[in-house]
């Protein structure tokens, strides 16, 4: 799959990582939308089952769609890696390793809510342990979600000084997504990024849409800037 996308043109890539990157936004939207039907009730595992039990459909849609999203996301990540690479490799490859890790806890969290929904329907009038399992699931998903932040802002973080330095993609755009970084890391305390929310998570959701958008319009004229500066040098001494 490398070799193939190797082969092909970076503006190519850079459109088709731009297509997979609108289909995670939307995918991932609509997910957490539906799976998020049912809440934790802090203390109360009785209730929060009671949550699952009344929205057991909307969930596992949404968990399909989530890992819907993460497949796409997946894809971008190989794509972009592929495309950065020439930048640095060895950031690009750090970038990749970033972005899978939180890949993986997320998706961590969905299938602990699908497993909720197992739980669930099996219990009987009164399944005090299957609520608890129940509880201790969701509360899983809500951890994961927000290592899975922390983890994303590295990679946010690491994308956007890749960005930054090439000569292929506006650095606006790379800016935007070390800003959004940044605010993705005050997860690494769970009652400092819901004392700071949306506001910590908002610069993120800008970069990416903002990243996503000129990908999917105007794809990449890949250069680096060494080699924009080769050019540039190439074309002064071959003028008489």
């Amino acid at each position: 799959m490398l070799k193939r996308i190797a082969q092909a043109s970076p503006h190519a890539v850079a459109r088709i990582a731009g297509v997979l990157y609108l289909a995670d936004i939307l995918t991932s939207v609509l997910g957490d939308s539906l799976a998020g039907s049912a809440h934790v009730v802090p203390g109360d595992a009785a209730a929060t089952a009671n949550g699952i039990l009344a929205h057991q459909a909307m969930v596992r849609l949404g968990v399909a769609a989530n890992l819907v999203a993460t497949a796409c996301y997946v894809a971008v990540t190989v794509l972009f890696y592929a495309l950065f690479k020439v930048v640095k490799q060895s950031v690009a490859l750090l970038a990749t390793v970033a972005s899978l890790t939180a890949l993986a806890i997320w998706t961590s969290g969905s299938l602990s809510q699908l497993a909720a929904t197992l739980i669930v329907p099996g219990r009987g009038v009164s399944g005090p342990r299957a609520d608890q399992q129940v509880l201790e699931l969701l509360e899983w998903n809500a951890r994961a979600s927000a290592i899975g932040n922390a983890v994303f802002a590295t990679y946010c973080v690491l994308i956007g000084y890749l960005i930054v330095k090439s000569a292929f993609l506006p650095r606006v755009l790379g800016i935007l997504m070390v800003i959004g970084g940044i605010g993705l890391l005050t997860y690494l305390s769970r009652a400092l990024a819901h004392a700071l929310y949306p506001y910590n998570a908002v610069p993120a959701l800008a970069g990416e849409i903002s990243l996503m958008l000129w990908l999917l319009l105007r794809g990449a004229n890949h250069q680096t800037k060494a080699e924009a500066g080769q050019r540039i040098t190439a074309t002064s001494v071959s003028r008489p």
